[in-house]
């Protein structure tokens, strides 16, 4: 799914004049509304795998085509409009998804994945405060809603793998060059049981809908 919306939001770098890190950076700040402002810090770790720069090319390219405002994180009338543009995207993609899918009760899991968000605030890292809270354009299908709430969901888990690796004395080109095995597996376990903290605010029956309803859905 993250592909094909990558794919299909081609037209917009073009039309705004960004290359990847541009656009790669504009689709992580698509929940941030009107005076919310992201953190440096939060970027550096979603693209903590990506070169030195990445992040800081990303920023100049936005900023350059009147996205973002030059003193903060925040984006323009301009760059608002370009978000929109990547959230039709991206709903459009979900839509041929998800759409009609029958195992996927779509208002139920809109109320498990908020009822989780909620409880992740209190656990998020730096890369979950910038997409979270959830926007979501007037008029969004709930089933792409859902799919943004499982985005800042994994952004969650993202920051607890960061967490693990980082304290195990790890940099990440160390973490990405780990082989399989004990160490890279006792990583992955500490993330898992960082990353579950939210979860707990459901009963045992809604996360079994949960995990249900999300295995019928294609990937």
């Amino acid at each position: 799914m993250s592909r094909a919306i990558g794919q299909r939001s081609g037209p917009v770098a073009v039309d705004l004049g960004l290359d990847q890190a541009g656009l790669s950076l504009l689709a992580m700040l698509r929940h941030l509304p009107p005076n919310r402002i992201a953190t440096r810090a939060g970027l550096d770790t979603i693209f903590v795998y990506e070169p030195a720069g990445f992040v800081a090319s990303g920023l100049a390219q936005i900023r350059a085509s009147g996205l973002l405002h030059d003193d903060a994180i925040a984006l323009t009338d301009t760059g608002l409009a370009a978000i929109e543009r990547i959230h039709a995207v991206s709903a459009g993609v979900v839509t041929e998804m998800w759409a009609g899918q029958p195992g996927a009760d779509f208002d139920r899991l809109d109320v498990l994945t908020a009822d989780v968000m909620a409880a992740a605030a209190t656990t998020g890292g730096e890369a979950f405060k910038v997409v979270s809270p959830l926007y979501a354009p007037p008029g969004t299908p709930t089933f792409a809603r859902v799919a943004e709430a499982l985005t800042v969901l994994r952004y969650h888990r993202f920051d607890a793998h960061v967490a693990a690796w980082r304290a195990a004395g790890l940099t990440a080109d160390e973490m990405q060059a780990l082989e399989p095995g004990g160490r890279k597996d006792a990583i992955e376990a500490d993330t898992n049981a960082r990353a579950s903290a939210p979860y707990v605010v459901l009963s045992e029956s809604e996360r079994a809908a949960l995990v249900e309803s999300l295995a019928s859905l294609p990937a």
